[in-house]
């Protein structure tokens, strides 16, 4: 565990939220604007086991992905310096993921409404992307968790270049300044 202090400025930030939410996204863009490294947890987590997620899950679980999430998430906390991360759905809801994230730099949720979310994407190869009532109560049941980060993005009707701009501004305003 990271004896780590951080005031709400700082060079590294967490995207959580829903699946759908444009975590990717949108913070792939504005780490860039940022000139910040931009890291993606699932595809780090993918490159390390040589399978994609949804083959993770099939294989090991969901327990056997959510052990390989938080490893991934530990090193880069441990080894990066400023960052913007965009971490997978399920990230934020695991106790020991939440605290890393919370203690070692700013914690963003894209809130984005579920309906919006459910017009957004089919599912694909999201492993917990059942049936639309499914995801309904799975997005009701995480709510709790992302109530946690440090700020509350809505996103609601904003599109892409909105949202970017939104997400620009609040991360603009918590780096901290060397």
């Amino acid at each position: 565990m990271l004896n780590v202090t951080v005031a709400l400025t700082t060079d590294r930030f967490f995207l959580v939220g829903f699946m759908g939410t444009g975590k990717s996204t949108l913070g792939r863009q504005v780490a860039e604007q940022m000139g910040l490294p931009f890291f993606d947890l699932d595809e780090r987590i993918e490159k390390a086991a040589g399978m994609k997620v949804a083959e993770i899950f099939a294989r090991e679980g969901e327990e056997g992905f959510r052990r390989r999430e938080s490893d991934a998430l530990r090193e880069i906390v441990e080894t990066a310096g400023p960052f913007v991360l965009a971490t997978g759905g399920g990230a934020f809801t695991l106790d020991v993921n939440r605290r890393l994230m919370k203690s070692s730099g700013v914690v963003v949720w894209l809130d984005v409404p579920i309906g919006e979310i459910l017009g957004r994407i089919d599912g694909g190869e999201r492993p917990l992307w059942k049936t639309p009532q499914e995801v309904r109560e799975l997005h009701e049941c995480r709510q709790s968790s992302y109530r946690e980060a440090h700020f509350r993005l809505p996103l609601d009707g904003a599109g892409p270049a909105e949202a970017a701009v939104r997400l620009h501004l609040l991360l603009a305003g918590t780096r901290k300044v060397s």
